[in-house]
C-alpha cells in the first residue's frame, strides 16, 4: 500500500501503519537515531533499498526535499 505521499507502508501487529523505508533502515542499520529522518538518496519515496538510506536531520532532509522540487 502507498501512503498519499508516495511512500510504502504496511500494517504491523495491531494494525499500526509502518513507512516501509523506515522498516528498511531499521533492518539493516538498527534504531533510527532519535529526532533524525530517514533520507532516500535516490530521491524514490518508494525505495526502500538499505544503501540508498541514511538518516539525517529533519533541516538536511527539507532542504534536499526543496532541491528536488517535491
Amino acid at each position: 500500500m502507498h501512503s498519499k505521499t508516495g511512500y510504502g507502508r504496511f500494517a504491523a501487529k495491531h494494525g499500526q501503519m509502518i513507512d516501509a523505508h523506515r522498516y528498511s533502515y531499521f533492518l539493516a542499520h538498527g534504531a533510527i537515531p532519535g529526532g533524525l529522518d530517514v533520507h532516500h538518496t535516490c530521491h524514490v519515496r518508494r525505495c526502500v533499498r538499505p544503501e540508498h538510506l541514511r538518516a539525517t536531520s529533519r533541516s538536511e532532509n527539507l532542504s534536499e526535499r526543496k532541491v528536488r522540487r517535491y
